[in-house]
């Protein structure tokens, strides 16, 4: 034994120091401290398939594996049963115990009916340094607590039913196997004849591979039954490739999980399985790790039908010093789901100078829960990677998140989330639930720092509820929030209080926020979620530009572009972004913002400019104290102006208990207000207001525009006022304007030069307001003269009385309101005519019937009644 001891010291110290480490002083504690296991069991295959594979008599607590069949630069052996108990070493040995670092590969197959439980050591290293070990158990494979592997190579552990070479060759695992064919050729695929292969079940082991190599645990999903080496009991392996407890760690190099759940093959190349092959479960629990992170990180690569990690699990793959890491970082590819449970997660970190890899993840569908998180970030120079799922579903709740971050001189990654089949997929949602988080950002001690990534979805229907954050940021940074784009085919919610999509420039950062692009038939904003641009420094607010058909800002649901000035002490501030509203290929058909708190606000409190807000659509409706706002609100020595809105509605804008204001303060100017309709629509405002006035200093007030076919004002105001410097010009150009007694349209000036009121229509009534009609009512008899139409040439179009509410009481009139025909006692509250007699009307005693009388066109008398055989037609 001492020899044996003496010819293992002489021959790692002959090896490079890390091989040393690895396995000389390993096996040397080992060989002294440890006392034989009866449960080692370790048979060569005898009769049809022996290989000429020989175990030799355990020396101490080592069991020395010679003979095999070499061809070129493979080795095959074959066993008949292999286990290695709790601190016994099953070693690959040469014949001469001189090492052979030639050799490429070492293939073995277990042919007997039994699983193979590895709770001690397998070494293959001491041998031949640098061969891959391949050990094929058709009939299960399980790691136990105290395992260890010291393979030179990649270590390959699967309970496939043959290896398949690159050549054809197939290297087999059943029982009277022939093998006159082995070849030279390296291993191309893992093949499995049967529907239920067995599973592989790592438990609590520590297993570290050398650097740049690699360990795989190609499986089934069929549990098993085995027996411990260590007691003799019998116990279950669950179905699938399970990890419960422990670490499997290959710096700079790879791991491989894969599980299947039917016959086929899966390459050794990418571990991917041949198409229409059933796949089968992947779990990862009690904190459970994979590790591939070193100088240059490595790849991790999951392929199952579903990935479960829980309880704390994580895969990790950072990049240290300055090497790369590998272009993928983390790649989990599976057929049904991925589920991260239990605060569990995946990380890959950019720490030295070379860049961090990809983290991509593929499945119908994609489940985040409970605190569980997706990270990338760069902590060094080098480049955070970046995020890519694919997934028909999408679904982060319980404070779940997925983030690309930068707290250095290297840029955040990107991250994208698009259905499985590309672009536009027929059923893909995307859902952010009970604050969870969808963020990229740059964050810093303005250092010179990146950066953040962008953010892009691809999908059907996006939902943000239940205070989630969509999000990329510049957090005390000298590098640039990211961009955000949202590409949806159905639509977008964001619902909830404290729900935001989001960019922007903050906590003393002096990098621009992002611009915000969305795209989508239908948006809906509502219960106080928002979407929002800002900057609280020098740099500017990101746009935010929504294609959409069909948009709702309801129940407080709001879009906003600022410039908040977090310090005063830091002028001259950014500005805020422009708002731009439009269909996806033409205007868009409807923009409803309907509530308290709902509406379009852009805003600069600072000495930066205040945003844009353009809304194009055919019909724009604003309602219950809905607001369009551009305002400059800064108390700054030279405040920025309030930014314009413009309104192009091609059927027309209606406002009920409204506002569109362009309001700025302390000597900042008022933004213009811009509306125009197709020839034929109206503007018509009930008890609401459009105002581009300065409420405080020598600003002047901004101009307002308005060029529909018909304006119509009952109990509103149109103000372009300035408290000292000058009014600003109100134009309105229409074919009919008809305000009621009681609206106002101003463009005064406190104590500077008043503004302009100018009004072009040639239809108005003769005293610029609306009166009440009379109480008598006019006879219908007295309009059914046809003998006077006949007279008239035929100008006159026919006329019919029918019940009430479906016609006006008189051609071209407005309709009765319904408030005249209630019933006696009815209530209905009370208006306030205005004028130099101003009255409270019950609208409950009076017995008129309300309406508004359009007045006739232009031309209508000369036209009609200029017939002499019609003068003086009597009915």
């Amino acid at each position: 034994m001492k020899d044996y001891i003496a010819r293992v010291i002489r021959r790692h110290l002959s090896l490079k120091p890390m091989v040393f480490q690895l396995a000389g002083c390993l096996l040397l504690c080992v060989a002294i401290g440890s006392v034989t296991q009866a449960g080692t069991a370790i048979t060569q295959t005898t009769g049809a398939g022996d290989l000429g594979t020989q175990v030799l008599p355990p020396s101490g607590n080592l069991y020395g594996i010679t003979g095999g069949k070499p061809v070129g630069n493979n080795l095959y052996h074959s066993f008949g049963q292999f286990s290695v108990g709790t601190g016994d070493v099953a070693q690959f040995q040469t014949s001469t115990l001189l090492p052979n670092s030639t050799l490429s590969n070492i293939l073995a197959r277990v042919t007997g009916p039994n699983p193979s439980s590895i709770f001690g050591t397998i070494d293959s290293i001491s041998y031949y340094p640098s061969a891959n070990l391949f050990l094929m158990n058709p009939n299960g494979i399980l790691f136990g607590p105290g395992a260890q592997i010291f393979v030179g190579g990649i270590a390959h552990f699967t309970t496939a039913d043959y290896l398949r070479l690159s050549d054809g060759v197939r290297f087999e695992a059943l029982p009277g196997a022939q093998d006159a064919l082995l070849s030279t050729a390296s291993v191309a695929a893992f093949g499995f004849l049967g529907s239920n292969p067995a599973a592989i079940m790592v438990q609590g082991s520590q297993l570290t591979m050398g650097k740049r190599t690699g360990l795989s645990l190609v499986g089934g999903n069929r549990g098993f039954t085995y027996t411990n080496p260590d007691t003799g009991a019998a116990a279950s392996v669950p179905d699938g490739v399970t990890m419960t407890g422990g670490m499997l760690s290959a710096p700079s190099g790879q791991i491989n999980l894969v599980s299947v759940a039917s016959k086929g093959e899966i390459s050794a190349g990418d571990f991917m399985p041949t198409s229409g092959m059933k796949m089968g479960n992947i779990a990862l629990s009690q904190g459970a790790i994979l590790d591939v992170s070193g100088d240059g990180g490595g790849t991790v690569r999951i392929r199952g039908g579903q990935f479960i990690m829980d309880q704390a699990a994580a895969v990790r793959a950072n990049t240290t010093g300055a090497s790369n890491g590998a272009p993928t970082a983390i790649s989990v590819n599976v057929t049904e789901k991925i589920v991260l449970l239990g605060g569990s997660s995946i990380l890959s970190v950019a720490e030295g100078e070379g860049n961090g890899g990809l983290v991509s993840l593929t499945a119908p569908s994609i489940e985040m829960h409970g605190n569980s998180n997706i990270t990338t970030s760069s902590t060094g120079l080098g480049d955070a990677g970046y995020i890519e799922l694919q997934g028909n579903q999408v679904n982060l709740t319980t404070v779940s998140f997925v983030k690309a971050r930068t707290e250095s001189k290297g840029h955040g990654g990107n991250i994208t989330i698009r259905g499985l089949t590309g672009k536009g997929s027929r059923a893909n949602d995307v859902r952010l639930s009970d604050n969870s988080q969808l963020v990229s950002e740059t964050i810093g001690q303005l250092l010179g720092e990146g950066d953040a990534g962008n953010i892009l979805v691809e999908t059907a229907r996006l939902n943000l509820s239940g205070g989630s954050l969509f999000n990329t940021a510049s957090r005390g940074s000298t590098g640039a929030a990211g961009n955000i784009t949202v590409n949806a085919t159905d639509s977008l919610t964001i619902s909830g209080h404290g729900t935001q999509l989001t960019s922007a420039s903050m906590e003393f950062s002096f990098g621009d926020a992002g611009h915000i692009s969305i795209s989508a038939p239908s948006v809906v904003i509502e219960n106080n979620g928002f979407i929002s641009t800002s900057t609280g420094l020098m740099k500017n607010a990101g746009t935010i530009t929504v294609n959409t058909n069909n948009l709702q800002l309801l129940s407080g649901g709001h879009i906003t572009s600022s410039s908040l000035l977090e310090n005063p002490g830091y002028p001259p501030s950014g500005a805020a972004g422009n708002v731009t509203i439009q269909g996806l290929a033409s205007p868009a058909q409807s923009v409803l913002i309907d509530g308290p708190g709902s509406g379009i606000f852009t805003d600069t409190q600072g000495t930066g400019a205040g945003g844009n807000i353009l809304v194009k659509a055919n019909s724009v409706t604003l309602q219950n104290s809905g607001t369009l706002s551009a305002s400059s609100t800064g108390l700054v020595e030279h405040p920025g102006n309030a930014g314009n809105i413009e309104i192009n509605a091609t059927n027309g804008l209606t406002m009920q208990n409204s506002a569109i204001t362009t309001q700025a303060g302390q000597g900042a100017g008022g933004g213009n207000i811009k509306v125009t309709t197709s020839r034929a629509a109206t503007v018509r405002l009930q008890n609401s207001k459009i105002s581009a006035s300065v409420a405080d200093g020598p600003g002047g007030g901004g101009n307002i525009s308005i060029d529909p076919q018909f304006v119509i004002l009952q109990h509103s105001q149109i103000l372009a006022q300035a408290a000292q410097g000058q009014g600003g010009a109100i134009t309105i150009i229409a074919s009919l304007f008809l305000p009621d007694a009681i609206s106002i349209v101003n463009a005064d000036s406190g104590s500077g030069v008043n503004g302009t009121v100018t009004i072009q229509s040639p239809n108005a009534p003769a005293s610029g307001k609306i009166q009440p009609l009379g109480k008598s009512p006019l006879q219908a008899t007295s309009l059914l003269n046809q003998r006077c139409a006949s007279l008239a040439g035929g100008e006159f179009s026919s006329f019919t009385v029918t019940g009430r509410d479906s016609l006006p009481t008189e051609p071209g009139s407005w309709l009765a309101s319904p408030l005249a025909l209630g019933p006696a006692g009815f209530s209905a509250g009370s208006v306030t005519e205005g004028g130099e007699q101003a009255r409270v009307i019950d609208l409950a005693q009076e017995t008129t019937a309300l309406s508004l009388r359009q007045i006739a066109p232009a031309g209508f008398l000369t036209q009609a009644f200029a017939v002499d055989e019609s003068t003086g037609c009597q009915s």
